[in-house]
């Protein structure tokens, strides 16, 4: 028996408002994704400023610090119950914000201090007060939990306030952004 006109219709309906669900699924947030690999004070400054800068404008924001960047969220470092790669690599790098370099001018370890103190009188926040502000305005920092993994980082010697994710979480949160960046 042939369908009548009713029933081909009633299944177009269905067809389209499954397509209309797929497209609210997919559709977009008034969102900003910002991946950082880098841990150098002239990247993390401009990833904070913008994150910042769209939180306050009304953006959902995240960050997603890979690699390098997510020794600029580490507080402090545990060497107990590490392997000796793991410890290795721990002295070789900073920790946090202490002692980070610029990636250009960097004049051993004189450029970062030239910028801080170029910083201080600009009224420019500094990189604790711009990763706090960044707390406080809602933004989702996260670190990337196979770096810290391949590094050797555990969540104790992070900085309060901050998540975790891999990439894939990562690449679904900045699917559905209007805006991502890579700092790095």
């Amino acid at each position: 028996m042939q369908p009548t006109v009713l029933e081909n219709y009633q299944e177009i309906i269905k067809e389209l408002q499954i397509k209309v669900q797929n497209l609210e699924k997919n559709q977009q947030e008034n969102a900003i994704s910002i991946l950082c690999s880098s841990n150098d004070l002239d990247k993390l400054m401009p990833t904070l400023i913008i994150a910042n800068g769209a939180a306050s404008s009304g953006m959902k924001v995240d960050i997603f610090f890979t690699l390098w960047g997510c020794l600029a969220l580490q507080k402090k470092k545990i060497y107990k119950g590490k392997e000796f790669l793991e410890r290795m690599m721990m002295m070789m790098t900073p920790k946090g914000l202490k002692g980070i370099g610029l990636s250009k001018m960097n004049m051993m370890g004189m450029g970062p201090i030239f910028m801080k103190l170029m910083m201080k009188k600009h009224k420019i926040p500094s990189l604790e007060e711009l990763i706090q502000t960044a707390l406080d305005l809602g933004v989702n920092i996260y670190s990337c939990q196979m770096t810290m993994g391949l590094m050797g980082i555990t969540k104790e010697e992070m900085i309060d306030g901050i998540s975790y994710c891999g990439v894939a979480a990562y690449i679904e949160q900045a699917s559905r952004a209007k805006v991502t960046l890579l700092i790095g």
